[in-house]
């Protein structure tokens, strides 16, 4: 299991599941990454800046990265940890995920019907209570008066 984000350095036969990441239940390869890239490039294979010099290669796609979470089906490796805890990509996604997001329209629709429906109903329901009282207190008068 990688313990954070890494850049696999060495490599045989690496087969690492992504399962909790991306869904999918084939293994993926994983090869040795440029030796440079450990030491003088860190910044643009962190994976939680989400930062990538090569555009067209997703960064879940990246062979050269070991994420947080993830755990080695088979083969054998050396990886440099980079990032881990709240700076792993797993953390960027969590945080991500607890945001919330804004009202769409029809959110916006039903909410301001609500304003209207709802003071709308108590104050019918007021006015009901009343009509009830003034009914109740009148028909309560009439009988006292009755002869017994």
């Amino acid at each position: 299991m990688f313990p954070g984000d890494a850049i696999v350095l060495e490599a045989r036969d690496l087969f690492v599941t992504q399962a909790a990441l991306t869904g999918e239940s084939v293994p993926v390869e994983k090869v040795p990454g440029p030796r440079d890239a450990a030491s003088s490039a860190l910044e643009d294979v962190v994976p939680a800046s989400a930062v990538e010099n090569n555009e067209d290669v997703a960064l879940l796609d990246r062979t050269t990265v070991g994420f947080a979470g993830t755990s080695v089906v088979s083969g054998m490796g050396t990886a440099l940890v980079v990032a881990t805890g709240d700076h792993t990509y797993v953390a960027a996604m969590s945080a991500k995920l607890t945001e919330m997001p804004g009202l769409n329209a029809f959110e916006r629709g039903v909410r301001r019907v609500s304003y209207i429906l709802v003071p709308t109903r108590k104050s019918l329901t007021l006015l009901e209570g009343m009509c009830l009282d003034t009914h109740v207190t009148n028909s309560s008068a009439s009988r006292s008066s009755w002869p017994r």
